[in-house]
Formats: C-alpha cells, sequence, structure tokens
C-alpha cells in the first residue's frame, strides 16, 4: 500500500510540475528561474548544483570529484573548475534536447517548454518529489560520516503509441550516516532531539524513472506529457543497540 501511495503521489508531482510550464506566468504555482549557454531554458537549480551529482547523457558521463580536484587548488581555481565543468555539461544537454525536439518537430516555444519540463526535473525539484511521497522521509539522518549520491540518466526510448520518447532515471542514495531521527517521534516530542545510533550496512534508497514526450497543443504550443514508468523508495535502518 505504501508503495502505490508513493507511485500516485510521485506521478501527481511530476505532473503537476510539468503542467505548470503551460500555465500563464501569474498564475503559476513555481517560479524557477532558467538560463542556458545555447538557450534560456535550463533550470537554474540545476546548474547551480551541477557539480555535486553525476549524469549520463545518452551514455555519455559528466561528473566532477570535488575531493580530488581540491587537492591542491585554491578556491578561485576550484570556482573556475566548477564553471568549466558547468558550461560542458550544460551544452552537452542542450544540444541533446535541442536534437530530439528538432527531430519531434517541436516549435520555438514548444521545445523551450520542454526544455524546462526536463532540466527541472533533473534539478533539485525532482528530488524534492521523490522526498516529498517517500517512505524514506520518516527518518532524518545524521551528516556525521554521510555520503550522498545522486545520478541522473536521460537516454532515449521508442514506443509504437508515441515514437522517440527521452526517458530520465534519477537515483538517490544515502549511505554511511551512523545516526538518525525518527520523523514520527520527532512529531509526538517536538524540543527533545534523541538521535538514535544505527550501523553502517543502513541506507536510503529513492529511485525513479520518467518517460517525456510531446502531447497536444495547449495555447498553439506543443504540451509535454510527463509519466512515470516505475520508482523505488527504500529505507534500511539497522539499528545500533549495542
Amino acid at each position: 500500500a505504501s508503495q502505490l501511495r508513493f507511485l500516485i503521489l510521485l506521478q501527481h508531482f511530476v505532473s503537476e510540475d510539468t503542467s505548470d510550464f503551460y500555465r500563464p506566468e501569474v498564475h503559476r504555482k513555481h517560479q524557477d528561474a532558467f538560463e542556458g549557454v545555447i538557450t534560456d531554458g535550463v533550470n537554474s537549480q540545476l546548474v547551480k548544483d551541477a557539480h555535486r551529482s553525476e549524469f549520463s547523457v545518452e551514455g555519455r558521463s559528466f561528473s566532477l570529484d570535488l575531493a580530488q580536484d581540491a587537492d591542491g587548488q585554491c578556491d578561485e581555481e576550484l570556482r573556475e573548475e566548477i564553471v568549466r565543468f558547468q558550461t560542458e555539461f550544460v551544452i552537452a544537454l542542450e544540444t541533446y534536447l535541442l536534437a530530439y525536439c528538432t527531430r519531434r518537430g517541436l516549435s520555438t516555444l514548444g521545445t523551450r517548454r520542454f526544455v524546462q519540463c526536463v532540466t527541472t526535473q533533473m534539478s533539485q525539484a525532482g528530488l524534492a518529489n521523490l522526498d516529498r511521497g517517500s517512505q524514506a522521509t520518516r527518518y532524518f539522518v545524521g551528516s556525521q560520516g554521510l555520503d550522498q549520491r545522486t545520478a541522473y540518466n536521460l537516454s532515449s526510448m521508442y514506443t509504437p503509441e508515441l515514437g522517440e520518447c527521452l526517458k530520465l532515471s534519477i537515483l538517490c542514495m544515502k549511505t554511511g550516516f551512523c545516526q538518525y531521527l525518527e520523523k514520527d517521534e520527532l512529531l509526538k516530542l517536538p524540543n527533545v532531539e534523541c538521535p538514535k545510533k544505527c550501523r553502517p550496512t543502513s541506507y536510503i534508497y529513492q529511485y525513479a524513472t520518467l518517460r517525456f514526450a510531446p502531447g497536444p497543443p495547449i495555447d498553439n504550443c506543443e504540451s509535454t506529457a510527463c509519466t512515470l514508468l516505475d520508482a523505488l523508495d527504500e529505507a534500511h535502518i539497522d539499528p545500533d543497540n549495542l
């Protein structure tokens, strides 16, 4: 039942995000900023956080090992390295999305909206959607030793009904933590924070696959259909009672 609830909520959230772009700006729920190198449709939050995640665009990998790159580098050099990475990744992503939109014959505005829809789910908004419907949010995990891996995989797929579509897989995994709090207990005792210990085998895993395809026109602009194909939500906490 909890897994079904997760799937229903996640589909609702991604559909809401996508349809938001086809409302008049004054009526939109979200006021995200957008930028880019070739276009102006890439979600700014994705650009800002790109160096903190791993990406694959049709098999081409993009990731920045900050721990390794920071070795012996001053802050200014590190900032320049991050900007170079962001620019390289954004250009590759825009080029890929524009080529897809061209193959599908989308209009200029339809293309911009499509790029906005896809890159928004590749930003913090996509992770927030995973969290909002997830069982994993029952737990707050300690930052000490925490290793959080976030990965996005964008590729093409084909269906007989829709033709060529884009498939986006989102993965978020937290490991290495040794303390956690249960949200339900915090609500019962709001002023008492008592972290519990857990073993290194504990982990929190969230995964979703979304499909993007052009939809029917809305106000003379092609819409975007975002469909949840599958999702997994798992919180494995091994209490350390010693």
